[in-house]
């Protein structure tokens, strides 16, 4: 992964806690699967967006057939929690999809980027973004026919939100999301709201 994305930083936080050792090499993200043929590096790191390989994802999955993907143990999924870091289980049903060996595993423990919109009370009040909300909620199915990126909000808005904030939970939530949670009976007196 390369540093330039925000996935590189905790997925190099998850292997330093995890007191993996490894050299980063840095290399445009096309390159990926050739280098790993060539054996210039010997294992790369692999987000899902929405359920679904990034497009470099895409393009090692597809060049290379023998790619094994490596999850952490049990152990060393009780110490990443503990340590409070962006991860959470996602489905390997994608890699799956695409011949890579899950190692017989349904779901796995990794970095989740819950990416979505973001905004602050400042620029867009509690009564606009709970309607803005409202109405994605409502339209779910339409935006998945338009971009793959909605697939995993539109199997679950509510709980994607709840794991959001549960993966970062310092971080306030804006108050017309807080209200959207409260009305769901989904909210925690743990989270703050944005002020």
């Amino acid at each position: 992964m390369t540093t330039k994305h925000e996935t590189h930083l905790w997925q190099k936080k998850a292997l330093e806690t995890l007191g993996v050792k490894f050299t980063h090499v840095e290399m445009d993200m096309d390159m990926f699967a050739d280098a790993l043929k060539k054996g210039d590096i010997v294992a790369t790191l692999l987000p899902l967006n929405a359920y679904t390989p990034p497009p470099f994802g895409i393009t090692l999955v597809t060049k290379l057939k023998d790619l094994i993907a490596i999850y952490p143990s049990d152990d060393e999924v009780k110490v990443l929690e503990k340590a409070g870091l962006a991860m959470g289980w996602f489905s390997t049903a994608k890699f799956k999809e695409y011949d890579v060996d899950v190692l017989g595993l349904d779901k796995a423990f990794g970095v989740v980027l819950a990416t979505g919109f973001n905004t602050h009370p400042k620029f867009m009040s509690e009564d606009e973004v709970y309607r803005l909300l409202k109405e994605t909620i409502a339209r779910k199915d339409e935006l998945v026919k338009m971009n793959a990126y909605y697939a995993r909000f539109a199997e679950d808005p509510i709980g994607l939100q709840v794991t959001a904030i549960s993966i970062a939970p310092e971080v306030p939530v804006h108050p017309g999301l807080a209200k959207l949670l409260k009305e769901r009976g989904v909210w925690r007196g743990e989270w703050k709201i944005a002020s």
